[in-house]
């Protein structure tokens, strides 16, 4: 009997190989040959799962953020209280950083190209992705509010997208600049009693 694939765990290595592939060459250095390679298989077969190489590292990112959604929605279902859900979306953020700075230089690939982004639809996508994310946000927020252990005061949305822009660059900050672990740990911790502050009645 032919070998049964599984799709979509074939799809998610593809994607785990050209990670390796885009940090040790960058995005213009990078062929799907080279991914093909990385993952033990051949380029064809690249080619059944995705149609160019844009597509691949669009699909790199795409993942990143679909599994921080995914948790969002999932704590905002929970039976927690919100604002511990909200605290612990948060630090969740901030797990597998050193990680996560390997892509920083290919981030930066992408948006210093002006044909790049256009051509990637980069800002749009990346507009989308944040967007989403502050949804998932807002509905934590919301649903504290409606149980009373969050402000009313609190603008949701506008609270949602900022503590988003935020996370987001305190992500950077860190991959560029790679401060101490101790103090990094000092600062999520001001973080979390500032974030508390502004969310209790």
């Amino acid at each position: 009997m032919p070998k049964i694939v599984d799709k979509e765990k074939k799809r998610h290595e593809i994607v785990e190989a050209s990670v390796q592939v885009f940090k040790c060459r960058g995005y213009q250095g990078t062929r799907i040959i080279d991914i093909a390679k990385e993952a033990g298989i051949g380029k064809g077969t690249v080619y059944e799962y995705f149609n160019s190489k844009d597509e691949i590292i669009l699909s790199v990112f795409d993942e990143l953020f679909l599994d921080y959604e995914q948790l969002l929605y999932t704590r905002a279902n929970s039976d927690r209280p919100p604002i511990e859900e909200l605290l612990s979306s948060v630090a969740s953020a901030f797990e597998d950083l050193d990680n996560c700075s390997e892509l920083i230089p290919v981030y930066f690939e992408l948006w210093s190209s002006r044909q790049l982004c256009e051509s990637l639809g980069l800002q749009s996508r990346m507009g989308q992705w944040f967007e989403r994310l502050s949804a998932a946000y807002t509905k934590l927020i919301e649903k504290g509010q409606r149980s009373q252990e969050i402000s009313r005061e609190i603008e949701a949305r506008a609270f949602a997208r900022t503590l988003v822009s935020a996370i987001d660059g305190i992500i950077l900050h860190y991959c560029l600049f790679k401060p101490d672990k101790v103090f990094f740990a000092k600062q999520k911790q001001e973080l979390e009693r500032t974030l508390r502050r502004s969310l209790l009645p």
